[in-house]
């Protein structure tokens, strides 16, 4: 498809090469005068260079120094992470950063590249007498592999290795200090409509740069679905990007109610219909039923909590029983209201009377009135008590008789 010349005066020599999941070819080695308008030093040059499925050159990396270096091994970790063996006999300065082998002769210089314009780390391999790499290989959890020869002793990182015979074999294990690291929430997120969501990543980053520069820490709360950004730094200054969507997530639901002019008795239903967009859904009363539809209902005041898979719910407050019921009456006047309203009520017989107001989610926050009465008409005046705006219901139970009324809150106290 597509051949190339590079090199320059002296020797050049690829000792490796490796092609990417993005179809990039990585090439390691050595030059001796020049590599891509770049000058060498003395003796051999190391050079690390990507190019892609043309053949134009992405990037290119060189080291030079009084002695040897040599690229000599790579290993990949997708997408576009590298891990590097070269050797180096001397100083070397690597992307502007100065090593200085501890090792005399020909050791082995061990580095990590973010892409071809960001080194992670380096460690060292070496000793009195030349070291040999054979082999270079990382493993699935951030575990990379080193094996050839050394003769003499050897130092590989905190630990001094002695040659029985020369030369002997050497394995070492490295785990990798930069390992890729995941979103704690993964890529795909829903967003519950009227909710916020928070994305967070793991801790132990040096940087968190969500959205271009939004935040700086490993947590971003969200109150919109579209698609999101991530950059994450190491403190060994690898640079990672994660992309995640986020989708919303909603549920309505639609009652049908039956018998709603219920006599004394239990024969009430309800059943609700659901929508949104990540079925099946589950349902909650709160009469401890959890099929969509409830049965032999006394006239009264129910909820209903309906939640898809993505845990997203809606909850509804239903009144069973009409205005009216065996000769009771209830009535709110104003309603809506800011301040104050009226209620009349009435009832046919003696009774022990409660009359009390719930809110939407059944829970009960004023006893109106609480006593026996005889039968007539009666009204009381109450008023919000800095109650919140929204949707209240009066119930009035008079013997075994309940009737309710729906009123409604407006405006903030």
């Amino acid at each position: 498809i597509n051949s190339l010349h590079e090199g320059g005066r002296g020797t050049d020599r690829v000792t490796d090469m490796l092609v990417d999941s993005l179809g990039n070819c990585w090439y390691t080695g050595y030059f001796e005068r020049e590599f891509n308008d770049q000058a060498g030093g003395g003796g051999k040059n190391f050079f690390l260079a990507i190019r892609n499925r043309t053949g134009e050159l992405i990037n290119a990396i060189t080291a030079a120094g009084p002695f040897d270096e040599a690229g000599v091994a790579l290993a990949l970790e997708p997408p576009q992470t590298v891990y590097l063996t070269l050797y180096a006999e001397g100083n070397c300065t690597l992307l502007g950063r100065l090593f200085t082998p501890g090792g005399k002769n020909r050791n082995i210089l061990f580095a990590k590249f973010a892409g071809t314009d960001s080194l992670c780390w380096m460690k060292e391999v070496g000793g009195r007498e030349d070291e040999t790499l054979y082999s270079l290989n990382a493993g699935p959890k951030g575990e990379v592999f080193l094996c050839g020869t050394f003769s003499g002793n050897m130092q590989i990182e905190d630990k001094s290795v002695v040659a029985e015979e020369e030369p002997s074999l050497f394995l070492t294990r490295f785990f990798d200090p930069c390992q890729r690291r995941e979103l704690e929430l993964g890529p795909d997120r829903i967003l519950c409509r009227g909710n916020t969501l928070t994305l967070a990543a793991e801790e132990g980053f040096a940087i968190y740069d969500w959205n271009n520069g939004a935040y700086d820490r490993n947590e971003w709360t969200i109150e919109e679905p579209g698609k999101y950004f991530l950059r994450t730094v190491c403190p060994y200054g690898c640079v990672f990007h994660d992309t995640i969507i986020v989708k919303e997530g909603w549920v309505d639901a639609t009652p049908t109610i039956t018998d709603e002019t219920i006599p004394p008795g239990q024969n009430g239903s309800v059943c609700i219909t659901p929508e949104g967009n990540f079925p099946p859904w589950s349902y909650m009363w709160s009469t401890g039923d959890t099929t969509p539809c409830v049965y032999q209902l006394e006239a009264g005041i129910y909820q209903v909590t309906v939640t898809d898979s993505a845990e997203c719910e809606t909850s509804l407050t239903i009144e069973v029983g009409s205005s009216t019921a065996d000769g009771m009456r209830l009535h709110a006047d104003p309603n809506p209201f800011f301040d104050l309203t009226t209620v009349s009520y009435s009832i046919p017989s003696e009774e022990t009377v409660e009359l009390v107001l719930y809110d939407a989610h059944g829970t009960l926050r004023k006893i109106l009135y609480h006593g026996k009465r005889l039968p007539g008409t009666y009204t009381l005046e109450t008023d919000r008590e800095n109650l919140p705006p929204g949707v209240y219901f009066i119930r009035l139970k008079a013997g075994n008789r309940i009737l309710s009324r729906k009123i409604m809150i407006t405006g903030t106290p």
